[in-house]
């Protein structure tokens, strides 16, 4: 039979819309409840004459009648047991399938288990499918004759899963099996690996025979033997330690194993290996053609490819809905194959013994750009030496997120949370940007804890919270303190340390990557890309632990780096440093642009305090000059008390009292009352001992970014690399020089000279030098946006305090006083008092490209306006909202540009936005 298009039946929400009224206020009146009778007769009335003017049939059994449709999608499964387990593989599979048919408006109908006897005078469950308008079917061995009387019968039918025993007739939407096994043996042999096994199980189903194809398909490709003795049969009951040793000592450098439901090979080879005393990757590399979908915990997590299971139910089901409705469906659309996305997992790396030297080589691009001069914040990988011959690995994704600071993590976690894959890099080996690697704990607004930040933001506050609720010693008062901040100190509401956020935000992405939705690759670094005209094609990525090259394509490309680094990469329009005044005019911009100008970075550190005893470091190489450095917008030596006002550009003297007195609970973090930096040590102290019972800390912790080792006498950007790392040296020598002289020559509030209790704490931040593992850097390239915000919008002055500019494509909210450092053009501080601000859509958009994305602070704004856009809760809503539209966007097949522009996909993209907690508008605060 066919299937003709039907009309979209009237829902209950085209009555609300219509008669004016809640959904809920409609389906009591319709479902003849007795709270619906309690209802104004008015009301009562009005709902029931707008369904008799829309042809509503309450009745389900009329409406399906009048209609000729069930509404009904059937959904039956080739396997033993149904997926209901959430730990099942075929539940993400069933999840998409629900998602789908809910958006479409249809009902599921579950018709039974195929492994079912069927009673003598009854149908099969696959004929009672029939009720359904038509039906998803999946599993590994379906019933090739049942299937085939349906499809005979001309009945609906859309496959999860390749099949070819149907040819043409039967629609179906897979899995690239054949593609990601190639990717996987170029990964691996871009490793360095020459001989590779793969273990396939005794199973012939399509699927296995796509992942062995795959397998001697990408053997082939990097010119490695491809014949019957590079693939063995087995599903591991009788692999023995002595196969196992016997393979290796043949050579065999790295193992493949079958990705089934069972994973029965891969568990052989992991518990054989344990069983030898092997270890992955040291002693051979073990990779998976699929995924653990749920790894169990304290297990590695397998190198393979993750199979877009729930994506593949929502197309199976689209795909139905389409031959349903009389759609016209192309024959690429008829029967798809859905791409993988690359698993880094841990399993995976070089063979043993293998030189350092063998590295793959980079592929050429067109056209492309290389490594920005000025990125000397990265660590230096090896040399860039490639052998002849070898190739570049190239993966796959949907969402890649270059850069794991806040913006590129909050980035992640908003594109996975809408089932998206997504590939996220990070060059430190610590996620967070700044609130990580490089130290500094949160600058926010006011209300934080009220209200003006994403669910998502406010989540990863209050596990902070929890964390140190759990494992730290805390007093009972401070246990129950409801706003805890953990270090009590002045310029945050939640002041904590580098390695609690860090624990946070893995526990966070931990879920994702355990789904294979999320690949997370450290030590990464992009160096070059790939443009086609107006789109960004791939990335090229280089580790600085290998210098292995990796290429990887998407569809959308998020740029999360702390300075822009793929804007000039992928030549972006953008700007650096200083606008002028002409530009833009804004009060506070120079007369002439400056590229160069942008506010000093900083090199934290963190500080305990040992009385008694003697920690002083050696004197630093460039100590004797910072000692004299007299900045001429200064009043005094840099390495000194007294420094400028902020706001008001007076000397101010600053004090430091290591064992301050008083009650932690009693500090309140309120930049409106006070700025709370005259005391240097409680300023951004990040754990007060005073919270915790008392013996179980010596000292408090304290962040040392203060006014004296803000660094400013050249930028990191827009030089070449030699000067960007002169700079950055320079910059460590200040904070080293600092410390130095706290420790010898820093006045007491005694009389004496220097501090020699204080203790570098170089655990705290995870490096061996002491200093955090990247620069607090405060400023990046921008994008020339479609929207550019600048002071006008953000400023009191032109504001007025309760004024902002409206934004109809406000996708986010922040504030916080425009704060500008001094800058490497020789400006002292800008420090201005600003409004709460909507973040604009148009400002995420290039001018130009369509499919790159800004995620950290290199959204479209001044070098002005910066000042209060760069702070830890605006970057972390920028980055969630450019993950989020993404995967919109790919939900749709529109471009962010189109979403700008478009009413009603701006409207469904603001609903989406305020079902995720993302919040757009302020209530009535005024500005500080």
């Amino acid at each position: 039979m066919s299937a003709g298009r039907r009309t979209r039946r009237v829902r209950q929400s085209d009555i609300a819309k219509l008669a004016g009224v809640s959904q809920t206020t409609v389906s009591l009146v319709l479902n003849g409840s007795s709270a619906g009778f309690a209802l104004p007769e008015e009301t009562r009335r009005r709902v029931l004459d707008t369904a008799d003017r829309l042809g509503y049939m309450a009745d389900p059994a009329a409406r399906r009648l009048a209609a000729g449709r069930s509404f009904l999608i059937g959904l039956h499964t080739f396997t033993a047991t149904f997926p209901v387990d959430l730990q099942s593989s075929y539940y993400p599979f069933l999840v998409g399938v629900e998602e789908e048919a809910a958006a479409k408006g249809y009902d599921l109908l579950f018709t039974g288990l195929s492994g079912s006897e069927v009673a003598p005078g009854r149908e099969s469950a696959l004929s009672r499918l029939q009720l359904a308008d038509g039906a998803i079917l999946i599993g590994r061995h379906p019933r090739v004759g049942e299937v085939d009387r349906l499809l005979e019968d001309g009945f609906p039918l859309v496959y999860i899963g390749r099949r070819e025993e149907f040819g043409d007739r039967l629609p179906y939407v897979g899995a690239d099996y054949v593609g990601a096994s190639a990717d996987l043996v170029r990964h691996l042999h871009a490793l360095g690996h020459r001989r590779i096994l793969y273990v396939r199980e005794p199973d012939e189903a399509v699927a296995a025979t796509d992942r062995e194809q795959g397998f001697l398909a990408g053997l082939a490709a990097v010119a490695l033997p491809a014949g019957p003795d590079s693939v063995v049969r087995t599903d591991g009951s009788d692999l023995t330690v002595d196969q196992l040793r016997g393979w290796l000592d043949s050579g065999i450098t790295a193992v493949v194993a079958e990705g089934t439901d069972t994973l029965a090979a891969a568990r052989a080879l992991q518990e054989t290996a344990t069983a030898a005393g092997l270890r992955c990757p040291e002693d051979f590399s073990l990779a998976l053609t699929g995924e653990q979908v749920y790894p169990q915990p304290d297990t590695q997590i397998l190198t393979g490819f993750a199979v877009p299971r729930r994506a593949m139910g929502r197309e199976a089901v689209g795909l139905l809905v389409k031959l349903l409705e009389g759609d016209t469906v192309g024959d690429e659309e008829r029967q798809q194959l859905l791409p993988c996305s690359p698993i880094q997992g841990e399993t995976c790396g070089p063979p043993p013994g293998a030189p350092t030297s063998r590295r793959p080589t980079s592929r050429p691009t067109s056209p492309a750009t290389q490594q920005p001069a000025s990125d000397p914040t990265a660590r230096k990988g090896p040399p860039a030496e490639q052998p002849p011959g070898s190739v570049t690995p190239e993966l796959r994704t949907e969402v890649l997120i270059v850069g794991g600071g806040l913006g590129g993590v909050a980035a992640a976690l908003g594109a996975c949370q809408l089932g998206r894959q997504v590939i996220l890099t990070e060059e430190t080996d610590w996620v967070g940007g700044q609130l990580t690697a490089q130290a500094v704990p949160p600058d926010e607004h006011p209300w934080i804890e009220q209200f003006g930040c994403t669910a998502l933001y406010r989540e990863l506050r209050d596990r902070i919270r929890d964390y140190h609720r759990t494992w730290y010693p805390l007093t009972t008062a401070a246990r129950s303190w409801r706003a805890l901040n953990p270090g009590a100190g002045w310029v945050s509401k939640l002041c904590h340390e580098p390695r609690v956020a860090l624990t946070v935000l893995e526990a966070m992405l931990a879920p994702h990557r355990a789904a294979g939705r999320l690949t997370l690759l450290l030590e990464h670094r992009p160096v070059g890309a790939s443009v086609d005209r107006d789109h960004v094609r791939a990335v090229e990525l280089a580790s600085l632990r290998s210098g292995a090259r990796l290429i990887v394509t998407a569809p959308y490309v998020l740029d999360a780096t702390e300075h822009g680094d793929l804007l000039t990469l992928a030549k972006v329009e953008y700007v650096s440093g200083a606008e002028s005044q002409d530009e833009h005019g804004e009060p506070h911009a120079p007369t002439v642009a400056n590229p160069l100008n942008l506010q000093g970075f900083t090199c934290c550190f963190v500080l305990e305090h040992r009385a008694g005893e003697d920690h002083t470091i050696d004197q630093p190489t460039r100590y004797q000059f910072w000692r004299s450095y007299q900045p001429q917008f200064w009043p005094g030596p840099l390495l000194g008390f007294s420094a400028p006002d902020p706001r008001t550009l007076e000397p101010v003297d600053r004090r430091l009292d290591p064992i301050p007195d008083g009650d932690p609970i009693e500090v309140l973090a309120d930049q409106r009352q006070h700025q709370g930096d005259k005391e240097l040590w409680s300023f951004r102290r990040i754990l007060a001992r005073n919270l915790h019972v008392p013996g179980s800390f010596a000292s408090d912790l304290t962040l040392v970014n203060w006014p004296m080792n803000d660094y400013w006498l050249g930028p990191l950007i827009e030089v070449d690399n030699e000067t960007a790392s002169r700079h950055l040296d320079d910059a460590k020598q200040l904070s080293l020089s600092l410390l130095y002289w706290l420790q010898t020559e820093a006045p007491r509030p005694d009389g004496g000279t220097g501090f020699p209790g204080l203790r570098l704490r170089p655990d705290a931040v995870g490096t061996q030098d002491g200093l955090a593992k990247m620069p607090y850097v405060r400023e990046s390239r921008r994008i020339r946006a479609v929207t550019t915000v600048t002071e006008h919008d953000v400023a009191v002055t032109t504001a007025g305090s309760h004024g902002s500019t409206p934004r109809h494509d406000s996708v986010g909210v922040g504030s916080y006083r425009i704060d500008l450092h001094p800058s490497t053009g020789g400006d002292n501080y800008i420090d201005v008092a600003s409004v709460p601000f909507e973040i604009p859509l148009g400002a995420l958009l290039p001018v130009r490209v369509r499919n790159l994305l800004p995620a950290a602070k290199n959204l479209g704004t001044t070098h002005i306006s910066n000042g209060c856009y760069r702070l830890h809760p605006v970057e972390w809503n920028v980055g969630e909202v450019a993950g989020r539209l993404a995967a919109f966007c790919l939900d749709r097949g529109v471009e962010p540009h189109l979403v700008q522009t478009d009413g009603q996909l701006l409207a469904q993209f603001h609903r989406a936005l305020d079902h995720a907690g993302v919040e757009r508008h302020w209530p009535d605060v005024r500005g500080y």
